[in-house]
């Protein structure tokens, strides 16, 4: 990407690459225990992309979810590192979409990876 000029770089990822400035959240650690036991080699695949995006030169977003839903988008969302922010486990797919188009123009979470889920 450096190569092709790209600078800006925007991800989907899922809770399991932790952030560094995570506070423990059970709703995202137990599922990330559960991967790393039962699908190791998913596990290190996951946590080698974090790796590689956080080291790179690039404006990198990593727009964390959960479980992606087949509905329409809801009127909110949670937004926000976890233990900061109060997620749920699920996101409509419309929302991530939408979300993760908006972080074109917008810089706040440049270089952080928020977790994004439907506010319940």
């Amino acid at each position: 990407m450096e190569r092709e000029q790209v600078k800006r770089f925007i991800a989907v990822s899922t809770g399991t690459a932790a952030d560094p400035g995570d506070d423990f959240d059970l709703k995202i650690w137990l599922p990330a225990a559960i991967i790393k036991f039962a699908m190791p080699s998913a596990y290190e695949d996951m946590i080698g992309l974090a790796r590689a995006i956080r080291i790179s030169s690039l404006d990198w977003t990593m727009v964390r979810a959960a479980v992606l839903k087949n509905r329409h988008a809801a009127e909110q969302l949670n937004v926000g590192l976890y233990g900061h922010a109060k997620h749920s486990l699920t996101v409509a797919r419309e929302d991530l979409a939408k979300f993760m188009f908006d972080q074109i123009a917008n810089h706040d979470f440049v270089r952080r990876a928020p977790g994004i889920s439907t506010r319940q």
